[in-house]
Parts: C-alpha cells; sequence; structure tokens
C-alpha cells in the first residue's frame, strides 16, 4: 500500500462531489461559489431548448474579486478520457476563453481508490489547469469540431492517466474544518488564499 491520505474519500459518486465541493467553499469567507446556471434558447417552433451546459461552478475570490471555474469529474478508472460523453466541448471552450483573460480554470478530477493484486491506487483529488499552455485541451476541441464537421466518429487525442495528472495539476487536500462531520475538499489550500491573505493564483 503506497499510502494516501486517510481524510481523502476512496471513492465519489458525481453530485456527491459537487456538493462537497460547495460545501467545502462555503467554510472560506474569502470566497463565493456558485453553479453556472442552465441555459436555454428559444427553437423555432417557439419551445425553450436546453443549450449544452457550462462548467459546474464558477467563484470568485477576496480581495480583489479574482475569478476562479471549476468543472468536477469523477474517475473510477486508471485513466480520464477526453471524450465528449466524459467532458463537453463547450465546457473546455469556456474556460480555455476565460483562461486567456486571467480566470484560473480547473477540472477537478476525483480519483477513485482502485485495489489490484499488485496495486493499490487509493482515492485522490486532482485539479488540471484548463489553459493553453497544455495543448491537449485544444486538441480535444479540434478533434470535437472534426468529428462534427465531417460527421464522422469522434477520435480522441488520448486520456489522462492519474499519474500524468498528479505531474501537471494539482493536488486537492481533504480537510474535516472545525465544527463540521464531513471531509471537505480545501478549495482555499488549492487557489492559495489563507484567512487574512490575498489570493496568490
Amino acid at each position: 500500500w503506497k499510502g494516501g491520505d486517510p481524510m481523502t474519500p476512496p471513492a465519489l459518486k458525481a453530485k456527491k462531489f459537487e456538493e462537497l465541493i460547495l460545501a467545502g467553499a462555503a467554510r472560506c469567507p474569502l470566497m463565493t461559489l456558485s453553479r453556472y446556471g442552465v441555459q436555454t434558447m428559444v427553437g423555432t417552433d417557439g419551445k425553450l431548448l436546453a443549450v449544452p451546459s457550462l462548467p459546474d461552478f464558477e467563484g470568485a475570490v477576496a480581495p480583489d474579486g479574482r475569478q476562479f471555474i471549476i468543472e468536477a469529474k469523477v474517475c473510477a478508472q486508471s485513466a480520464f478520457p477526453l471524450t465528449p460523453d466524459k467532458i463537453k466541448p463547450r465546457q473546455v471552450r469556456h474556460m480555455l476563453e476565460r483562461s486567456r483573460f486571467g480566470v484560473a480554470c480547473f477540472v477537478a478530477i476525483h480519483f477513485a481508490e482502485r485495489i489490484g493484486k499488485t496495486f493499490h491506487e487509493p482515492g485522490e483529488t486532482l485539479a488540471l489547469p484548463v489553459s493553453d499552455r497544455l495543448g491537449f485541451w485544444q486538441e480535444f476541441l479540434d478533434a470535437a469540431a472534426e468529428a462534427k464537421r465531417t460527421k464522422a466518429p469522434f477520435k480522441s487525442p488520448g486520456s489522462l492517466s492519474r499519474d500524468y495528472a498528479a505531474r501537471i495539476g494539482r493536488r486537492v487536500e481533504w480537510t474535516c474544518p472545525k465544527g463540521s462531520r464531513k471531509h471537505l475538499p480545501d478549495l482555499a489550500a488549492l487557489l492559495g488564499i489563507e484567512a487574512g491573505q490575498p489570493s496568490l493564483f
């Protein structure tokens, strides 16, 4: 067994992960976090149509109001596949565009505990930045655009292994804040803010 943080959940459902992110943010007086609203448009027949979703959360930190965006994902496999059924191109496009204006954008992936005959990988949460510095995000968007243009099956540019995600991302610590009975993701540490301190990200 290679260890791991005992506060990090071994596995999570997607909705539960989102709830815990909101609960963790609510405990930090220097940040606000909320869900992106559901967007709709009026179709040609006058009926409301749902627009493909934006990322899960957007927030801001004190004292300068710096914005951040988080898309939350869970992964029970050894790698997170870059496919439109796992993460929407519109979500990635939105985060890439915002990152160019200085917004800190992340895909937070909770990798579930995996136990095999010769290995044990504990549960781990990693936040991968979404920016032009990581070319695979644009490769994913290009592949999605090509599949749409040619009406051909989507050809994934690859997947993000846990080890690779750990190298390029940031580990999200889990804590049990005073007065809480739940272990919560420490977004203040992820974003580099502490009580009385300005944002460092």
